[in-house]
């Protein structure tokens, strides 16, 4: 038990070493793997389609290829940081599965963030490949929630996604992937955000 909780501490204590540059090796690795959503968020530059802004311009890019995300394994591996898959909407990538697979393979755990309108469709997969841990983009209440996101099937998706991953792990005797709640607060909604654990609690 002490050698399991002291190793992640070294790992995270090493540094990386080239000429007068000095840094820890990161715990974390986030990951930006396409530039495209499926969502409209009035609070996102990519979702309003703001393209004149920094943020949307460094986020407008293609999907990352097979070859680059090997690359990055392979630049990280001696640490074996948790990888997290962020951005855009990582879903929306041809290779997602296949991402997540071959940075398993390597003995990393993976996260991914999603704005789970696409995640009844990919939930049992999810389970499938072993993904550590999920995170699903929640803004709020139903209409508060769909307002925000500019489509009115956002929240009814992502939590039919989160019960279909509940039930299926259940089924199959698995624990992964651990499901949590990500929330972006804003003026859109920080007049609601305490009803949020009420309407997931009545929805479930």
């Amino acid at each position: 038990m002490i050698l399991k909780n002291i190793i992640p501490w070294i790992r995270g204590n090493m540094s990386y070493n080239k000429g007068d540059l000095n840094a820890p090796f990161p715990q974390t690795v986030y990951l930006v793997i396409n530039g495209t959503c499926n969502l409209h968020c009035k609070m996102c530059d990519v979702g309003m389609r703001e393209k004149d802004t920094q943020f949307y311009k460094n986020m407008n890019t293609g999907n990352m290829t097979m070859d680059t995300l090997n690359n990055i394994i392979q630049g990280i591996l001696p640490n074996k940081p948790l990888v997290a898959i962020i951005s855009t909407e990582p879903l929306l990538h041809p290779q997602i599965i296949e991402f997540i697979k071959t940075i398993k393979q390597h003995g990393m755990k993976v996260q991914l963030t999603t704005n789970g309108l696409l995640l009844p469709e990919f939930a049992k997969h999810l389970v499938d490949v072993d993904l550590d841990v999920l995170y699903v983009s929640i803004d709020g209440v139903r209409d508060v929630h769909n307002e925000i996101r500019g489509n009115p099937d956002a929240w009814d998706n992502a939590v039919k996604g989160m019960k279909t991953i509940y039930d299926y792990k259940k089924s199959e005797k698995k624990k992964n992937p651990h499901v949590r709640l990500n929330c972006t607060i804003s003026g859109y909604n920080c007049d609601s955000l305490f009803e949020i654990p009420l309407s997931w609690y009545i929805a479930s």
